[in-house]
């Protein structure tokens, strides 16, 4: 008798559990199913339910994750694939996931199939657009050169979903009259957390001239390429440009191609760039939902461990990407027959002089130096344009013995040579 109240239990907290992704409450789905699973740790079929409720919340790496769980534990091989077992479980077919979608149209991006990414964004419904959903519908529509639909999108969005950089309608008019003041475009390929913001608020404070863009993403993400008409308009010239982007040759052709001629690649010491990149994404992650967080961070990555812990994961993650970015970007400043000229900067030296930092940019772009005599150096307070410390050489203090004999390691020598990042 027991065993059947139980059976019975079970498969009305299975029942219920469906009733609510079909409903789209996929969330309440998922703590009933994670209450179910911890009773009923071999229960294959709560396990699939559960990996379809957080494929459907954007949690695709746990959902696939719990799915080879649910797979492990059908032995009579039941469950087929997760799309066929959707199929078998709702009469109304699930909408395909906001997720998925997304996913698909920024891969569809990375590989240029921009007519195939717009029909992908195109299968979501009006009332499920978010400004994710915009940002990539940006990209499709300026690189297909469809700037009036865009805009028709853009005014058809609550203004606090639309993306900052699509909104700024002032900034055309700015940079015209900059043009006419022969300001041209100064352009900042900056490792990230290496004060790019502050610099970049700065020049634009300096030179009156507005903030613009070339592209999309930094390092691994996908999207980190270069936007043809972003770079045609920075040519133009009248604007300030930081950019994350790597040094590909896709991006560096492009920016030749489309008029640029110049620009700054501004560095900093990958072990001290890697502390402030641990705080970074602390604060970034206090700011977001739980939803927004299983989207950001990998599921084998907690917010909870020590920074000695979170260092140790970043160090063989985020490190080697700073690592890469410079050297990939040292390789670009050799010239190979390109036609762009690129100045080396790095952030020790803004720190230890800042106005001598802003003196080279000023020469290297031939501008007037009258501009330079209005800078006001006051640092920003912890938390003001991305700013925490500013500090050069917190790592050592930071960082275990360990890891500072792993960072120090991951450093090419023709890259600490030429920066001065040495161990010692």
């Amino acid at each position: 008798m027991k065993e059947n109240e139980d059976g019975a239990l079970k498969n009305s907290a299975l029942d219920s559990a469906r009733s609510l992704i079909a409903n789209g409450e996929y969330a309440l789905a998922s703590d009933k199913l994670f209450a179910l699973v911890k009773l009923e740790p071999l229960n294959a079929t709560a396990f699939a339910f559960l990996s379809i409720a957080l494929d459907y919340q954007g949690a695709s790496k746990q959902a696939e994750q719990v799915w080879n769980t649910a797979k492990q534990l059908d032995l009579c091989n039941k469950l087929g694939k997760p799309n066929e077992f959707v199929e078998k479980l709702f009469v109304s077919p699930l909408p395909k996931s906001l997720a998925k979608i997304l996913e698909g149209a920024a891969d569809l991006i990375s590989r240029e199939a921009f007519s195939s990414a717009k029909q992908t964004l195109q299968l979501l419904a009006p009332e499920l657009r978010d400004n994710r959903w915009l940002d990539l519908m940006s990209v499709v529509c300026i690189h297909q050169g469809e700037i009036s639909e865009l805009a028709g999108l853009i005014d058809s969005f609550p203004p606090e979903k639309v993306p900052m950089s699509l909104r700024n309608e002032s900034r055309d008019k700015i940079q015209k009259e900059a043009i006419s003041r022969q300001i041209p475009s100064i352009v900042i390929f900056a490792l990230p957390k290496s004060a790019s913001h502050y610099i970049n608020t700065k020049l634009q404070t300096l030179l009156h001239a507005p903030q613009a863009t070339v592209g999309r993403g930094f390092g691994n993400r996908i999207g980190d390429f270069v936007v043809p008409l972003w770079s045609k308009n920075a040519a133009r010239g009248g604007c300030v440009v930081t950019n994350h982007l790597s040094a590909k040759a896709y991006n560096f052709n492009h920016l030749a191609q489309d008029g640029l001629d110049k620009m700054v690649v501004h560095v900093r010491d990958p072990r001290q760039a890697l502390i402030s990149w641990v705080h970074h994404l602390d604060n970034e992650m206090a700011k977001r939902t739980e939803k927004e967080k299983k989207l950001s961070i990998s599921s084998d990555y907690s917010s909870t461990w020590s920074l000695e812990q979170k260092i140790d994961y970043h160090l063989e993650s985020w490190m080697k990407f700073a690592v890469h970015w410079i050297e990939d970007w040292l390789d670009v400043s050799k010239g190979s027959g390109r036609e762009l000229t690129v100045l080396l900067t790095k952030y020790e030296d803004f720190v230890v002089n800042e106005k001598n930092y802003f003196k080279r940019i000023f020469d290297f772009y031939n501008l007037p130096m009258e501009y330079l005599k209005n800078l006001q150096i006051e640092k920003p307070k912890s938390g003001e344009l991305h700013f925490r410390r500013g500090r050069i050489d917190e790592w050592r203090d930071v960082l275990t013995k360990v890891q500072q004999q792993k960072a120090t390691a991951m450093i090419p020598r023709r890259v600490a040579d030429l920066f001065g990042f040495d161990a010692d």
